[in-house]
């Protein structure tokens, strides 16, 4: 009996340790990434002002601006805004979650809204699937989905009187409430 607890007690230490190691790799790697991210932001800000005092400087009449230095300084900030996506891609994977293509934002992976901006996301399991049904319609998924309404709309004209397309019998059509307010006062004046 005593080597079945200090058996499951052992293997319990263990699991928790693994655990702890792999949270405490994740944090670090999660922090590593994460000053990635923030130099990247630095150096693309750095180069925003640069092309601000530029700016500044032409229309101020001090100096004049070649259209190849503020070309080559665009090209330097997207290549740094791509190196940031793809720290930013790697800070997903490492903490589990996804980025949100609308904000930008990482998520959960289970939201079908970004906490953020509010922005329809699909999960994880339905982007493939969305994928496949947008793969799936084609001018023949859509006349068939035409077909199927037009079908669905004969069936209804069909159905005999006080019943639906399904054959049940169908629920009263509701009177239409009486006027409120100001309405109902004016014709009972006139």
């Amino acid at each position: 009996m005593s080597d079945d607890f200090f058996g499951d007690l052992g293997k319990n230490i263990s699991k928790y340790t693994q655990r702890a190691v792999t949270r405490t790799g994740n944090l670090v790697e999660t922090a590593k990434i994460n000053a990635q991210i923030s130099a990247e932001e630095k150096e693309i800000d750095k180069l925003m002002r640069k092309i601000g005092e530029a700016v500044y400087r032409e229309k101020t009449g001090k100096a004049e601006m070649s259209e190849k230095s503020l070309e080559e300084i665009i090209d330097e900030i997207n290549k740094h805004k791509e190196q940031a996506a793809e720290y930013k891609q790697n800070l997903a994977r490492v903490r589990g979650m996804r980025i949100c293509t609308s904000c930008g934002e990482l998520i959960p992976k289970d939201v079908a809204y970004c906490p953020h901006c509010g922005a329809p996301v699909p999960v994880e399991g339905e982007e493939a699937a969305s994928d496949e049904e947008n793969d799936a319609n084609t001018v023949d998924g859509t006349a068939t989905t035409v077909e199927e309404d037009f079908r669905e709309d004969t069936a209804e004209e069909e159905a005999a009187p006080g019943e639906n397309a399904a054959g049940e019998a169908a629920e009263p059509e509701a009177e239409p409430a009486p006027e409120q307010g100001a309405k109902a006062e004016e014709k009972t004046e006139e």
